[in-house]
């Protein structure tokens, strides 16, 4: 339905934040957007508000390989996603699942507090 990109440059961090039922089109296109202008080393993705519950395992690729061609300009950076219900918070784990050969960390979070805890902490060895 609606995906909001906003930058905090002090935390080198965009937050993308969804309303309403998310379509694969618009997924892909917020990422392509956020390529294209300059990427942050870290991403919230805040999809409390939002449905992915009716994505499948293709659309979940799609953004895989939309992230493998294009994760070298984050090497090190960090997603973390936020979301509410039982069946999006299903769906956001099985992506984390396809993307861990990508040279970025993937977290998948309930609570807007603890990925946001997350995202400030370095990665461990930095």
């Amino acid at each position: 339905m609606a995906i909001d990109i906003l930058k905090s440059g002090d935390r080198d961090l965009t937050l993308f934040r969804g309303r309403g039922r998310l379509e694969i089109r618009e997924i892909l296109e917020s990422i392509v957007s956020f390529y294209k202008t300059g990427p942050t080393k870290n991403v919230l993705w805040d999809i409390r508000e939002a449905s992915i519950g009716h994505l499948g395992v293709n659309d979940i690729l799609m953004i895989r390989d939309s992230l493998v061609v294009r994760s070298m300009q984050r090497e090190g950076g960090r997603t973390a996603v936020v979301t509410s219900g039982k069946l999006d918070f299903g769906v956001a784990r099985m992506g984390e699942g396809y993307v861990q050969d990508i040279p970025l960390e993937f977290m998948m979070f309930q609570e807007i507090e603890a990925a946001e805890s997350w995202l400030d902490k370095k990665p461990a060895g930095k």
